[in-house]
């Protein structure tokens, strides 16, 4: 259960960004004639993925955390709160995970001409650095950190995520590793957490080198779609 809520505020977070009202002339949208359809070809595959991971089928985690439960910034509230009050249906997404709990998620979205700039998007991320929730049976606590990095994409950076969590006697540590990046107004977002030690309950590192590596596959994946 703990691992399913440090994973949806983690998503929260990083995606709600995009219901920011846009402040900037230079956002570019994605082509008129790509729909969310197209890029399903654009998404990771199982055999893409490897390392262990197999795809997780009728998705979804039910250990959601509402806002009233969070405790953060009004910035990242706000952040937050435009989230939750997104259709469900403006990405597409794949999910995967490893039999010792290791988890990746890659979702797709168009950027229209509502949407905010990219670096809108990062500096949203931003106001986000800390975040706390205790919903009575679950306490914990995630903080963020996000960087600029190199890429084949037009503009990409990737987000540092640690959340320590806790349930009645049981304490778990996770470290997760996500990358934004954008082409053509096309964002891919792409996460993972690491592991976790079924004695312990130590999560181990995300494999970072992974995701860096799936973020040119993908890249490339969507090029292709836009270039029909």
């Amino acid at each position: 259960m703990v691992l399913g809520i440090g994973a949806v505020v983690a998503a929260g977070a990083g995606v709600a960004a995009y219901g920011l009202a846009n402040d900037d002339d230079d956002t570019t949208t994605a082509p008129a004639d790509v729909s969310l359809d197209d890029l399903e070809s654009a998404l990771l595959s199982e055999d893409e993925v490897g390392a262990g991971f197999s795809e997780v089928r009728g998705g979804g985690d039910d250990d959601d955390v509402s806002l009233d439960e969070m405790e953060t910034s009004d910035e990242c509230r706000e952040v937050i709160e435009s989230f939750e009050g997104d259709d469900d249906g403006d990405e597409v997404q794949v999910e995967f995970d490893t039999d010792d709990e290791a988890t990746l998620s890659h979702s797709l979205a168009l950027i229209d001409e509502d949407d905010p700039s990219f670096g809108d998007v990062r500096d949203a991320i931003g106001q986000c650095r800390t975040i706390t929730w205790d919903d009575g049976e679950t306490q914990g606590e995630m903080r963020l950190s996000a960087e600029d990095i190199d890429g084949p994409a037009d503009d990409a950076f990737a987000l540092e995520v640690e959340i320590e969590a806790s349930s009645g006697a049981v304490s778990v540590t996770l470290d997760g590793y996500a990358v934004y990046s954008v082409r053509d107004g096309v964002v891919s977002t792409l996460g993972a957490f690491g592991a976790v030690d079924s004695a312990t309950f130590e999560g181990e590192p995300a494999d970072r080198d992974l995701v860096r590596s799936l973020t040119d596959t993908v890249d490339e994946k969507v090029r292709e779609v836009l270039e029909g």
